[in-house]
């Protein structure tokens, strides 16, 4: 399960009493400590009230959406003005804004895409032909927009071939992210501070490293006031940070090429 920025876009709901009141920042710790399956996860979601009451008056409400899958597919959760929607997810991909359902159907535009090798479809009068691999994608996004970045990463995810073995998936699926990845001066991004869930991720420009302040939220919250509780700081190694947004995928089934 994944939280994504949906900034502009999310809408959470008021607490309301007798209602089952799961803070945003407690929602993926909840579903998956309580649901095994996707199937079990989707009745979870019908009691659910997703509510917008902040981990702590410094930290407002992450305004996100979510995907999440098991083996059996995968689905889209977004808070919105007209209530929480659970979409069924076949592209197995998710970016940022525009709501999903915008998402999806921009895949229309691309519907002539393709890995193979394309025809001279646009005159007979004319001898065009071939001369470069790959000439089935043309017309494949290639800007750091979220809605390219879905378009690419659906296209690459859906035809990706993995091998049988573990560690060939597992490097596909490397290949997979490093289709839509942002590098560093690409993209403008103020300077910002990123928030989500149980980490408040403060971005410093200090060379590859991250810096993590843990607030050690409690394992269950249900909306009300939320209690303060002691803060660590430590660093955490990871690659140089690149500017821009977020995607996630779902690890595309091993088949034959």
């Amino acid at each position: 399960m994944a939280g994504l920025n949906f900034v502009g876009s999310a809408q959470y709901a008021e607490v309301v009493p007798d209602r089952e009141n799961i803070a945003q920042f407690e929602f993926i710790p909840r579903l998956l400590g309580r649901c095994a399956t996707l199937a079990e996860a989707r009745e979870a979601l019908r009691t659910m009230n997703l509510v917008g009451t902040p981990f702590s008056p410094q930290l407002p409400a992450a305004q996100l959406h979510w995907l999440l899958a098991d083996k059996s597919g995968a689905v889209v959760i977004e808070s919105v003005a007209d209530g929480l929607k659970v979409y069924d997810n076949p592209a197995g991909v998710l970016t940022n804004n525009p709501p999903f359902p915008q998402q999806m159907f921009a895949l229309n535009n691309f519907m002539h895409l393709s890995p193979k090798q394309p025809e001279n479809l646009f005159s007979d009068a004319l001898p065009l032909t071939l001369y470069s691999r790959g000439m089935g994608a043309l017309g494949l996004p290639g800007d750091l927009s979220s809605a390219s970045r879905f378009v690419r990463a659906a296209f690459t995810r859906l035809h990706s071939v993995s091998g049988e073995g573990e560690a060939d998936s597992v490097g596909q699926f490397f290949h997979i992210l490093g289709a839509v990845e942002q590098q560093n001066g690409c993209c403008e991004v103020p300077p910002r501070r990123v928030r989500a869930d149980h980490l408040h991720l403060l971005l410093e420009r200090r060379p590859r490293h991250l810096l993590l302040h843990d607030l050690h939220q409690p394992p269950h919250f249900s909306g009300g006031a939320a209690p303060r509780g002691p803060r660590r700081r430590r660093a955490h190694p990871l690659p140089d940070a690149h500017a821009g947004g977020h995607f996630f995928i779902r690890t595309p089934p091993a088949r034959e090429s």
